[in-house]
C-alpha cells in the first residue's frame, strides 16, 4: 500500500496483491519510522460507514466490506470515500508491476 497526503485528501494506492488481502478481508497496515517514533496507517473493510481516525499514532482508515469488495471486482480505479465536507480517502489501485 503506497500512502500520499494531501491537506485535505488522504490517497491509497493499493497493488494486486492488497486489493486481493482486502478482498479477503485482511486488514492492510504499513509504518513510517520516523527516528525514535512510528506513524502506522491501517486500512480496514468493516462497519456500515466510512471513517477515519487518528489515534495512538495509527490513521485508521475503515471502509464497509460490501464498497470495498464491489469496488475491488470493479473496473472502477478509485474509490471515493468523503470524510468531511471538506476532506476524502481515496483508495486507488495500482496497476503498475
Amino acid at each position: 500500500m503506497k500512502l500520499r497526503v494531501t491537506s485535505d485528501d488522504l490517497r491509497l494506492r493499493l497493488s494486486a496483491d492488497d486489493i486481493a488481502r482486502l478482498q479477503n478481508g485482511e486488514p492492510l497496515r504499513e509504518t513510517l519510522a520516523l527516528s525514535s517514533q512510528r506513524l502506522n496507517f491501517e486500512l480496514v473493510c468493516e462497519g456500515t460507514e466510512v471513517g477515519a481516525v487518528l489515534a495512538d499514532e495509527t490513521i485508521r482508515v475503515n471502509v464497509p466490506v460490501t464498497q470495498a469488495v464491489e469496488w475491488a471486482a470493479s473496473d472502477a480505479e478509485t474509490l471515493r470515500c468523503p470524510l468531511t465536507s471538506e476532506s476524502i480517502v481515496l483508495i486507488e489501485k495500482d496497476k503498475r508491476p
